[in-house]
């Protein structure tokens, strides 16, 4: 298929090349082929999703509330013209695509808590962080917020001795 299209969810046919490598091409074989067949894929376009991220701003409107800087890229199935080395914020993905977000904080600093549409993650399998850094796996519909899109956000704090208590959704 041409770049932004994948053959129709509703044909059935492999989804990898043969090595098991996902791909977007597919493989239809008909065997033992007696008379004249037709064969014609269906093209469908591929979804794309809105990812906005921010760092938050502890110091509301005024200069240098963030401590740090967020970036992101995005992959898909391991498909090179979809890979995005360096996404911005607001930027639409197409679906099935991983995005990677690394946090770096300024010195002196540390991420003190990621979130994921305004919950922060718990146990998700699509969701994985790791430190500084955050990976939604499988972009689509269901990570999307009310407003069509899915938000990451993450919050640094300074590096020392003292301690910061979040109560969470429900304490």
């Amino acid at each position: 298929p041409a770049a932004g299209y994948e053959v129709s969810p509703d044909i059935d046919a492999d989804y990898t090349d043969g090595s098991g490598t996902t791909t977007d091409d597919k493989y239809y074989t008909i065997k033992n082929v007696s008379s004249d067949q037709t064969v014609a894929p269906a093209w469908a376009p591929i979804e794309t999703y809105s990812i906005s991220f921010s760092v938050m701003d502890l110091n509301g409107d005024e200069e240098g509330g963030t401590n740090g800087t967020l970036e992101a890229s995005a992959r898909r199935k391991g498909i090179e013209s979809y890979s995005v080395e360096s996404l911005e914020s607001g930027q639409r993905v197409y679906g099935g695509s991983s995005v990677t977000f690394t946090a770096s904080p300024d010195e002196g600093y540390r991420v003190q808590e990621w979130r994921v549409n305004g919950e922060i993650p718990q146990d998700e399998p699509d969701i994985v962080v790791s430190g500084n850094i955050l990976t939604l796996t499988d972009i689509g519909e269901s990570r999307d917020d009310s407003d069509g899109q899915t938000e990451i956000t993450v919050q640094f704090v300074p590096l020392g001795n003292e301690t910061t208590v979040t109560a969470g959704i429900h304490g």
